[in-house]
């Protein structure tokens, strides 16, 4: 019995060295800057549900004074955390990056599904946060990239998700339009007359001044 029960605890201590993963549900790439290393966390490919970063153990040092250092392991377990940690740093309740941790490197459909929505809600206050700097500002350099994507990640499309740089003057209101629209979203002049016609968008005004 007592070598059964030491041979369990020698497996369980093995055991903690074993490699884990973290699981990223998002596209996007995460880095972690550690004193020790520096992680990334790669974002999934377009037609996948997941990408995986395996971790292994690490050996760490400390000054302990008069020019010694003492050495030691971090395990695997001890740094995915870590790392998981830092990247749910400044992010509310029920929210996430997409990423989690998982022994094998073989997760679940709860846990991916879990990740994916709490993903979702935290892109949802990336946009809302976006939104009210807009209506704040009505700057688009004040959005940052992330809340971009954020948006086009949930399929909505803003003013603000177009960077500066890139929208034209309305020659009608000098309100700010995407690049080749055939009609301006503010006052409705027609910038682009043969792609307006091909739209029916002539026509619709046409009427619209008729009716």
């Amino acid at each position: 019995m007592r070598a059964q029960k030491e041979a369990t605890i020698a497996g369980q201590s093995e055991g903690r060295w074993h490699p884990v993963f973290i699981v990223n549900v998002c596209e996007e790439s995460w880095d972690v800057e550690q004193a020790y290393a520096h992680y990334t966390v790669p974002g999934r490919k377009p037609k996948e549900r997941f990408a995986t970063l395996k971790v292994t153990e690490r050996q760490i040092s400390s000054d302990t004074g008069d020019n010694h250092l003492r050495y030691d392991m971090l395990t695997p377990r001890e740094i995915a955390e870590d790392i998981i940690r830092q990247l749910s740093q400044e992010i509310g309740p029920d929210m996430g990056r997409g990423v989690f941790l998982s022994q094998n490197g073989k997760p679940t459909e709860d846990e991916l599904a879990g990740a994916e929505t709490r993903l979702v809600n935290w892109y949802k206050q990336l946009v809302e946060e976006a939104n009210n700097e807009w209506e704040r500002s009505r700057n688009s350099r004040m959005i940052f990239d992330l809340q971009r994507r954020a948006a086009r990640s949930l399929g909505q499309e803003f003013e603000w998700c177009f960077d500066a740089k890139k929208l034209a003057d309305c020659p009608g209101c000098g309100g700010k339009v995407k690049p080749n629209v055939a009609k301006c979203a503010h006052c409705g002049a027609i910038l682009d007359r043969k792609r307006a016609e091909e739209l029916g968008l002539i026509e619709k005004a046409k009427k619209a001044a008729e009716g």
